[in-house]
């Protein structure tokens, strides 16, 4: 699958949202805070999964801090297709969010 943000990203937006691709369907009740931790050195940032079909997004509730670090961390065993087969491989990205001018 593919992720957005990419590894390493950037100045991206303080409004913006982490997107998962996985290659299989997706059972939505295997999406939580538990198997997609997104987190700043702050702590966990709190928000909304959507899944569609391979497709996670999440959503924060408050827009991220500007100038911060994101982590996103989708640990093996958690997230599973519709059979119930939890992902194997693990995955950890971050991204950085600019310094915007008010």
């Amino acid at each position: 699958g593919w992720h957005v943000p990419l590894d390493g990203e950037e100045r991206v937006a303080k409004t913006g949202r982490v997107g998962l691709s996985f290659d299989e369907m997706v059972e939505s009740a295997s999406v939580h805070e538990g198997s997609v931790r997104v987190w700043t050195q702050e702590g966990p940032v709190s928000g909304r999964f959507n899944v569609q079909e391979g497709i996670v997004n999440f959503t924060p509730d408050e827009p991220f801090l500007a100038d911060t670090v994101v982590y996103v961390e989708v640990p093996a065993g958690g997230v599973a297709d519709l059979s119930g087969n939890p992902i194997e491989q693990p995955l950890l990205f971050s991204f950085s969010t600019g310094v915007f001018e008010q």
